[in-house]
């Protein structure tokens, strides 16, 4: 097989690896209503004056009182709004601020309102059970909560708003619950404790859950669905579940979590580690409506956490949540390993997505347009590249004039295989050629484009970023041409140049099909990777074309020029 060959095989073998060859493309979902309740703050410290009273936070709505229907219930919840600059959350005086909606105030649905991370109609989403000793657990989720205190205070440079729900529990005793929310993070705060003159809290155990997994927020549903999983961190160990239940696991727990593509729910033991995990992949999953295909189902998550209960009441241990972004720098300013999170590929490709991931971060600081930092980093590893691009060239250009010859080789002992490759061997000896010196660029590139890869299709940040006014998103294939469900412009003009390339270096007619084949190949696999990296690989291949170009004209004026 000649050495063309090797390469176009090697390059369509590391793509196909890379990911399934192909994905039906989904027109959306219908949007899921939500309609909340807004009501104003009318309570902030007067001796603070930095607490600002624009925050719309922990206000009962009296209009949405008997709104909550849970099996067991019998009295009126009250619903509480709590607002930060980063997030609008909906909670319910049951199981003492269990979770009915949250809303990301930074990111847009396909709907073109605020991202929605709760399924609609859900109810007992962080709650808690307490068990004593091997007693049965009391679940306390559907039981209704007192707000007995609602304070904001200023610390450390940020606003933080408390919740102290109490409730008196005939066998357990006084169980208090504080919730914290505080401006510029995506975090609440919990803290339970428990009083009581018939039982230790110290022989007692709390079992925090999230019953009802997260809501899809992305119109291509389908391919969202590939990301939706549960996961733990569990002894250093990150697992998940596809199906079925993990069942409880016990050992030091530093998390467990559900995510989607682009956003991530994850319980979070502070000041403590939890003692036992539980993921579980319910068998009764959310029907999303779609225009395409009727219906489909999305997977419902349940995750929960065991921890030890404190010894007294003014013991304080902590369980965050946390419900925000898919993004790197965000996730691992937790300082929980939640960026474990992050999918940046195997062992060898991850450092590579890595170091893509903050290099276009810090590009996008500075122009502030994702599409243009996409070009720019495509320039910075042309020109990284460039001078072993340049030693391929001139080993290609040394292969091509060195033809001759071993095709008389080949002719020659075509009946002796190991003969002729000795021969070979040393002809490109004698001649200094590395046959595999063409290769190297190549095979440093790919690291780069799986990494890239990997980034584009891991974190938020490229979601709903538009570029020259005619892509709306860079993380979704592009949709230039508006025929039918649209026409991917990007990755037909990756091939394009490819075939153009191709068609500059390959001399060999033998080859030419090769170079035919191969752009063909690469259009089928790119064609509905996200536009980002098709805008990278297209501009990269221009650029290429330009060096191609300018190295024949340097070389011609200086055949010229020697005579």
């Amino acid at each position: 097989m000649d050495r063309n060959s090797i390469i176009g095989f090697l390059l369509i073998g590391l793509v196909l690896i890379l990911f399934p060859f192909y994905q039906k493309e989904i027109l959306g979902v219908k949007p899921l209503p939500q309609q909340e309740k807004q009501a104003k703050s009318t309570t902030v410290d007067p001796n603070k004056d930095i607490l600002d009273a624009r925050q719309e936070a922990f206000v009962p709505d009296p209009q949405e009182k008997s709104g909550i229907d849970a099996p067991g219930y019998s009295g009126n919840a009250d619903t509480l709004i709590v607002e930060t600059n980063r997030y609008r959350g909906v909670l319910s005086t049951l199981g003492g601020g269990t979770v009915l909606s949250w809303k990301l105030k930074d990111y847009e649905g396909f709907n073109g309102e605020a991202v929605e991370l709760v399924p609609e109609g859900s109810a007992a989403n962080f709650g808690f059970m307490i068990q004593h000793k091997t007693d049965e657990p009391i679940d306390l989720s559907e039981q209704n909560f007192s707000l007995v205190k609602r304070d904001s205070i200023f610390e450390n440079g940020r606003i933080i708003e408390n919740l102290l729900f109490e409730l008196q529990h005939p066998a357990l005793g006084r169980i208090q619950r504080k919730l914290s929310f505080q401006e510029d993070d995506f975090l609440m705060q919990s803290m339970i404790s428990l009083s009581s003159e018939k039982i230790k809290s110290s022989d007692c155990k709390v079992i925090v859950q999230w019953m009802q997994g997260l809501m899809a927020t992305e119109k291509n549903n389908k391919e969202e669905a590939t990301y939706h999983k549960a996961f733990a961190l569990q002894g250093g160990e990150l697992f998940n579940i596809k199906k079925g239940s993990s069942g409880w696991r016990e050992g030091t727990t530093e998390w467990a979590a559900i995510r989607s593509k682009y956003f991530l729910l994850a319980m979070i033991p502070k000041n403590q580690t939890g003692i036992s995990v539980k993921l579980i992949k319910n068998e009764k999953d959310h029907i999303l409506k779609d225009g395409k295909d009727g219906e489909m189902k999305w997977g419902t998550y349940y995750i929960s956490i065991i921890n030890q209960m404190p010894e007294s009441i003014s013991e304080q241990k902590r369980l965050d949540l946390f419900l925000g972004p898919m993004d790197y720098r965000i996730l691992k300013s937790q300082n929980a390993h939640l960026e474990k999170m992050m999918d940046f590929g195997w062992t060898l490709i991850r450092p590579f997505s890595i170091a893509s991931f903050y290099v276009l971060e810090f590009i996008h600081k500075i122009i502030k347009n994702w599409g243009w930092s996409i070009i720019l980093f495509s320039i910075l590893v042309k020109v990284i590249l460039y001078p072993l691009t340049k030693k391929s060239t001139q080993s290609m250009r040394e292969m091509q004039a060195l033809q001759p010859k071993l095709n008389a080789l080949r002719e020659k002992y075509k009946n002796d295989p190991q003969k002729m490759n000795t021969e070979t061997m040393k002809l490109y000896k004698q001649h200094g050629i590395n046959p595999m010196g063409g290769c190297l660029p190549i095979l440093l590139q790919m690291p780069i484009l799986i990494g890239l890869f990997q980034v584009f299709r891991s974190t938020i940040m490229l979601r709903k970023a538009g570029f020259l006014g005619v892509i709306k998103d860079l993380s979704t294939p592009d949709q230039i041409i508006p025929v039918g469900g649209g026409i991917h412009l990007l990755p037909i003009l990756m091939g394009a140049t490819m075939i153009i390339q191709q068609k500059m270096t390959v001399q060999d007619p033998k080859q030419k099909m090769m170079g035919y084949m191969m752009p063909v190949v690469m259009l089928f696999i790119f064609y509905n990777f996200s536009a980002g990296l098709n805008l990278y690989y297209l501009i990269f291949n221009i650029l290429s074309i330009a060096q191609d170009y300018w190295t024949k004209k340097t070389r011609k004026q200086m055949e010229i020029a020697t005579g």
